[in-house]
């Protein structure tokens, strides 16, 4: 820590800046668009509250294209209006974690 200014000395580079984000944003709705036309269904679809195989298969489809893609769990979440823990659940259980 830098003297008195409650200030890291760490580098910032750690940080994601805001293109990147958006970015990644742009990465992980790009996919979720390509496997609703791959699968024939919406994008709403995918978001949506149903739990059917075909659905769940096709956001483990996006989950698993976004994660290859360096997209974060948190990141994907927000695209597929889930909470990050379910992005994590997911990953575990397409082997990616």
């Amino acid at each position: 820590m830098a003297e008195g200014n409650g200030m890291s000395d760490r580098p910032r580079d750690y940080l994601i800046r805001p293109r990147d984000a958006r970015a990644a944003t742009s990465r992980c709705a790009d996919i979720l668009h390509a496997v609703a036309h791959e699968r024939g269904c919406s994008v709403a679809a995918i978001k949506g509250l149903r739990r059917t195989s075909a659905l769940i298969a096709a956001r483990r489809e996006v989950v698993r294209r976004s994660t290859l893609a360096d997209v974060s769990a948190a990141r994907i979440g927000r695209v597929l209006d889930r909470d990050h823990t379910t992005i994590l659940y997911h990953q575990s259980v397409l082997g990616l974690r």
